[in-house]
């Protein structure tokens, strides 16, 4: 196995990248940069059903109230492969909606980057086998989901607009915190400050 990369390391050309799918599956699914794109229609382009844990059968009540009350924060979404061998997202509905969209387009990040698992977690407070990524990939997830969320162009349109990062967190459906970690990251922020 290489060299995993530092968490603010990636492989080159890789945040360039990200920043071409963020604008070709808006593209492909007929939404423009400047646009909202629900996870949830991503998701559905991709062939990939997301479902939340009181559409599961099959769970005892204690495991499904771990998946839905007593420990609802301690998780996000996970990806798991069915038994016809496609994969399902669930996803933590507890959560507020832009954190929803943040946790769903990571799940579909590691699918856009054919990312292959590194092994399987059982773990006793998540009553399902969780896929497991290296670091490396869980960062490139973590960027490209956030590219997916908030795209530069979509960045752009919004402070040419003059818009606050509570408008633009809502015309996304993200969170405060994603927005500056965006035009922050994109350079976005310090374009339109200078002028």
């Amino acid at each position: 196995m290489g060299k995993e990369l530092p968490k603010d390391k990636f492989r080159r050309g890789f945040k360039a990248q990200a920043e071409r799918h963020s604008i070709e599956y808006r593209e492909r699914v007929g939404v423009k940069g400047y646009q909202f794109l629900s996870s949830f229609v991503l998701a559905e382009h991709l062939g990939i059903k997301v479902i939340a844990p009181d559409n599961l059968n099959g769970f005892s009540p204690d495991e499904f109230d771990i998946l839905t009350n007593t420990r609802k924060e301690e998780w996000s979404a996970a990806a798991i492969q069915s038994f016809n061998g496609s994969l399902i997202i669930i996803h933590n509905k507890s959560h507020s909606s832009g954190r929803q969209e943040s946790n769903i387009m990571h799940e579909l990040a590691h699918v856009i980057c054919g990312h292959q698992m590194s092994g399987i977690e059982n773990r006793p407070d998540i009553p399902f086998t969780l896929r497991t990524y290296n670091q490396e990939q869980e960062n490139e997830a973590d960027w490209l989901g956030s590219c997916l969320q908030l795209p530069r162009p979509g960045l752009t349109w919004a402070y040419r607009r003059g818009m606050s990062e509570e408008e633009i967190a809502e015309h996304f459906c993200s969170s405060k915190d994603m927005v500056r970690f965006r035009t922050n990251m994109t350079g976005v922020k310090k374009q339109f400050s200078s002028r």
